[in-house]
C-alpha cells in the first residue's frame, strides 16, 4: 500500500512539473496575444509634456525569451534633462527573471540593493516602482546610473520580491526601466528627471498602449 501510494506522489509531482514547464515554456499558446503585445510597443507616445522623445535602435538578445523591446531616450525641451526607457514584454518567466540587478552587474556594474519606490505626485500616484544606483569603475572613468524598474501587472506598475510567482498567472507581461546618468548619490529621488518624465509618461501609456 505504501509503495502504491509512493507512485501516486511521484506521478502527481510528475505531473505538476509538466504543467509548470508548458506554461514556462508556452506549449499550449498560439502566440497570438504575444504578437498583440509587441505591437504595443508602437503605440509608445514620442512628446509627453514636455518631454520629446525618440526610438533608438535596440538590439534584443534571442537568448532573453523577450517577444519584443525597445528603446526610448526622452530629452527635456526646455532644461536638456535626458532619460533611457526601455520597454520589453513576453511570457512572464522570461520577463520577471531578466531584472537589473542580473543584466547590469553581468555588464560590469556594481549594483546597490534594490530599494521600493512610490510618489503622490498625481501621475504616479498607486504606481510601485524599484529604483538602485549602478556604478561602473574603470581605469580612467567611472559610469554611475540611476535605474527604475517595474512589471504592468493587473493594477498598472508593480513590483514584486518574486516576480517568477507573482505574475506567473499572466499571459503577456510588460516591464519597463528608466534610466539616467548621475553625478552622485545624494540626488533627490522625488526630484529626479525619471521622476519627472514618469509622471507624465504613465499616464500617457495607459491611454495609448494599455488602453
Amino acid at each position: 500500500m505504501k509503495t502504491v501510494l509512493l507512485a501516486g506522489a511521484a506521478g502527481v509531482m510528475l505531473l505538476a512539473a509538466g504543467v509548470v514547464h508548458g506554461v514556462w515554456s508556452d506549449r499550449w499558446n498560439d502566440g497570438a496575444d504575444l504578437g498583440a503585445a509587441v505591437a504595443q510597443l508602437e503605440r509608445v507616445p514620442l512628446t509627453v509634456g514636455e518631454w520629446q522623445g525618440k526610438r533608438t535602435e535596440h538590439v534584443s538578445d534571442p537568448r532573453s525569451g523577450l517577444a519584443g523591446s525597445a528603446t526610448f531616450l526622452f530629452q527635456h525641451k526646455k532644461s536638456g534633462k535626458m532619460v533611457t526607457v526601455f520597454l520589453a514584454c513576453g511570457r512572464p518567466g522570461p520577463v520577471s527573471v531578466h531584472t537589473p540587478d542580473v543584466c547590469y552587474a553581468g555588464a560590469g556594474f556594481e549594483v546597490e540593493r534594490a530599494a521600493p519606490f512610490s510618489s503622490s505626485r498625481p501621475g504616479l500616484a498607486g504606481q510601485s516602482f524599484f529604483t538602485a544606483r549602478l556604478v561602473r569603475k574603470r581605469a580612467t572613468e567611472q559610469t554611475a546610473q540611476r535605474i527604475f524598474w517595474a512589471w504592468h501587472g493587473a493594477r498598472g506598475w508593480e513590483v514584486s520580491d518574486n516576480p517568477r510567482v507573482s505574475f506567473a498567472g499572466r499571459g503577456a507581461l510588460f516591464k519597463m526601466y528608466v534610466i539616467r546618468e548621475v553625478t552622485g548619490p545624494s540626488e533627490s529621488l522625488e526630484n529626479d528627471p525619471c521622476v519627472e518624465l514618469m509622471e507624465t509618461l504613465l499616464p500617457a501609456l495607459e491611454k495609448t498602449v494599455f488602453g
